[in-house]
């Protein structure tokens, strides 16, 4: 078999390669240990996978985080990556990053890197369940103001409702209820909207406490929220999205991303502002006193021709 072939020619590896994970997985299948018989797993020592990609394709790796009892192999990689890694983008859904302490763990491990280095984002934020959210008074106060608005304008829909049916359609009674009926339905929607985004603002404030550790930046994205906006959805009251494309925060995120500090970069202007420009100046320099040497040299030797003559 071509697999036993090339291992028993001492090669140190075999490479594999498929366009679909079932494909991988058949060729891959020859050296799994549940095929102990007729396997060539015992001489297996590890295998590595690569995605091609733009990003891998640049090396840049992904890697999961570590778990409060991670297996040892996926602690060495970490090491090994942390060690090496010259930027970091650490993401964790929001139910993680509340509940999971390496996250935390994690962020304060790799904020050597500096701030222009590393950046923690939470995803999801936009999902988080209705349960009681921890923040200071502010902002608890204007919470409670819209749950409370939101409240009476529906108990007021309610009453108008009831009142509706003991009123005749034809009287002015009727018709001014109901302008006033369908006020309330606008009403209802803004406070509704503003009340489930300023749930989302607190929410994410709440969780990027909890994992702040200065100066890393830590951002909260609304996938679902932007997704919304990306399939061009118009906005609905009980459906979204209730943010704006820039508070989903994934436009700062690029921002963010675009800003890091790249080295190569760095060096390519650093390479320019002491080495190109100088030498170009100095080129310049030496071109004009050559110009100017041989204009000088030019106007005495007409000058000569003309005592001559």
């Amino acid at each position: 078999m071509q697999y036993g072939d090339d291992l028993m020619e001492g090669k140190q590896s075999v490479v594999f390669s498929a366009s679909k994970p079932a494909e991988l997985l058949d060729q891959l299948e020859p050296y799994e240990c549940r095929y102990s018989e007729r396997s060539f797993w015992p001489f297996v020592s590890s295998i590595s996978f690569h995605l091609d990609s733009p990003l891998t394709n640049d090396d840049i790796s992904f890697l999961e985080l570590p778990a409060d009892a991670p297996h040892y192999i996926r602690e060495l990689n970490d090491l090994r990556y942390h060690r090496d890694a010259t930027h970091a983008i650490i993401a964790t859904t929001v139910g993680r990053a509340v509940q999971d302490p390496a996250v935390y763990s994690h962020i304060r491990t790799m904020r050597q890197l500096g701030s222009n280095r590393l950046i923690a984002i939470i995803t999801q934020s936009d999902a988080l369940n209705d349960g009681p959210v921890q923040h200071n008074k502010r902002p608890r106060d204007r919470a409670r103001q819209l749950q409370n608005q939101l409240a009476d304008v529906r108990t007021e829909q309610k009453s108008l409702d009831k009142n509706l049916t003991a009123v005749s359609e034809f009287s002015p009674a009727y018709t001014a209820m109901t302008q006033r009926r369908w006020e309330l339905v606008q009403l209802e929607c803004a406070a509704f909207v503003e009340e489930k985004a300023h749930r989302f603002h607190l929410r994410r404030k709440a969780v990027e406490g909890e994992l702040k550790i200065n100066p890393i930046p830590i951002l909260s994205t609304s996938n679902g929220e932007y997704k919304k906006h990306a399939a061009g959805l118009p906005p609905t009251v009980f459906d979204g999205p209730y943010l704006s494309l820039e508070e989903t925060n994934i436009p700062t995120l690029r921002r963010q991303i675009t800003a890091f500090a790249n080295e190569f970069r760095c060096n390519e202007m650093q390479q320019l502002v002491d080495v190109t420009i100088p030498a170009l100046f100095d080129r310049l320099d030496v071109l004009a006193s050559d110009e100017a040497s041989h204009d000088e040299d030019k106007s005495m030797g007409s000058r000569s021709c003309e005592k001559i003559w």
